[in-house]
């Protein structure tokens, strides 16, 4: 049960920072940037799940 409300916070924080991303990628126009910001986002939770 622990493990599921960990889950569920660092899903909401990453929901945060992935929308503030957009926001700032929007802003700036940059979208390769952000597709790298993405994928590196991506790796570090692949490698958090283990």
């Amino acid at each position: 049960m622990k493990d599921l409300v960990e889950l569920l916070v660092f899903g909401v924080i990453l929901l945060i920072i992935l929308l503030f991303l957009l926001k700032v990628i929007y802003f700036l126009g940059s979208f390769p940037l952000g597709v790298i910001i993405l994928v590196i986002i991506s790796i570090f939770i692949i490698a958090n799940s283990k």
